[in-house]
């Protein structure tokens, strides 16, 4: 069983830098010679190199990289990807992360899984609860397994392959525009150039590729202050693993649970819970209402977005929001619809937003926060 190598891009972060390496110490790992490479940006401050060089690695190789000039984000993690080249695999952490005791028993096994399966292009450490498309929780189905598929790059814990790096690489010497590759959203397409995993989830459209998920996280991200956020958030904090648990991995073949980069489902999955769209061709499933109009009576649709004629209804009650379209969830927010019979404004947008924003938290979250709060000063 090859081990990956660990991979942490620092920058000028000491706090973040020292918080992730002391979580790797408290990590299970298979054996001794697990190597650990610190690879840091050129920048200002010193503090990070010492916190490199201060910290004890008692698993294995440390080796710290320094770069003399300025690399920014986008090229040090391409270089950081580059070292595939090097040592097979890798595991690549940004210093803002924190991972779980048992992260690096899930990378040994899902690399064994999934290094031969020609549709996976990299291995996430981290479980998505958050869309960052349609900005609104994302709660993928559970299948039985441990792991979904998503043509989303991950970028806040994930394993490569070399063999599977060089094809992104290659593609990329060519590809460097992804404005014009179909099914990229429009928000990605207006992300920064400076953004390496942009390129990425147009790599991934355009060769049918995915990453695979894990349903419990096993990094999380502090989201420190730096390059991508200028003040700290907790958003994409998630719940991490502390025990031991059995894998239950399935093939891109076996597994239904696989989501486009809008975060919507495949339509296999759709048709087979709902036998009545199997007459439909050409489905689209837009349930977060975030893809393009299409004019073309030849499509049909399962949207939030408004519809002159529908077909079919069926109600906003299931967090999980793809298990909405059910036989036995009947109501009026989804429809299916011919896409020439689908149409939107900018207060269909709005209402659209208000609409799933008032079910996954005003509905909930916030009367019970109140009702607890009440509570609480009533009878305490």
């Amino acid at each position: 069983m090859i081990k990956p190598t660990i991979v942490v891009i620092a920058y000028k972060r000491e706090q973040s830098l020292d918080r992730l390496l002391q979580s790797l110490t408290r990590a299970t790992y298979p054996a001794k010679n697990v190597r650990l490479v610190i690879s840091i940006d050129k920048s200002d401050n010193e503090k990070v190199t010492d916190a490199a060089n201060g910290f004890i690695w008692n698993f294995g190789e440390k080796i710290i990289l320094h770069h003399r000039e300025r690399l920014g984000l986008k090229n040090h993690v391409l270089f950081c990807g580059d070292l595939t080249n090097e040592y097979g695999s890798i595991i690549m952490l940004e210093d803002d992360l924190f991972v779980s005791p048992y992260f690096y028993t899930y990378a040994l096994l899902s690399s064994e899984f999934y290094r031969d399966d020609d549709h996976v292009a990299g291995i996430s450490l981290y479980n998505h609860m958050f869309n960052e498309v349609a900005v609104f929780p994302f709660y993928p189905i559970d299948d039985g397994s441990d792991v979904y598929f998503l043509q989303i790059a991950a970028s806040w814990g994930q394993l490569f392959w070399k063999h599977k790096w060089q094809l992104f690489r290659e593609w990329y010497k060519i590809n460097s525009d992804i404005t014009e590759i179909k099914d990229v959203p429009a928000s990605i397409l207006r992300w920064p150039e400076s953004s390496w995993k942009k390129h990425f989830i147009g790599y991934l459209v355009a060769t049918n590729k995915y990453f695979v998920y894990p349903r419990i996280s096993l990094a999380t991200n502090y989201s420190d202050s730096g390059e991508n956020y200028r003040m700290d958030t907790a958003r994409n904090q998630v719940p991490i693993l502390y025990g031991e648990k059995r894998w239950v991995f399935r093939t891109f073949e076996e597994s239904e649970i696989k989501y486009d980069p809008f975060c919507e489902i495949c339509t296999d999955y759709i048709k087979k819970r709902e036998p009545d769209l199997l007459k439909y061709r050409n489905l689209v499933i837009d349930l977060y209402g975030n893809r393009p109009l299409i004019n073309d009576p030849e499509y049909c649709f399962i949207t939030s977005k408004p519809s002159k004629k529908p077909i079919k209804r069926y109600g906003l009650n299931f967090k999980s929001i793809h298990s909405n379209i059910d036989p036995f969830n009947p109501g009026n927010y989804f429809t299916v619809s011919l896409a020439s019979d689908c149409y939107d404004s900018m207060f269909s947008r709005i209402q659209r937003k208000v609409d799933i924003f008032n079910f996954f938290y005003r509905k909930t979250s916030i009367k019970m926060y109140f009702f607890l709060t009440l509570n609480k000063i009533l009878f305490r």
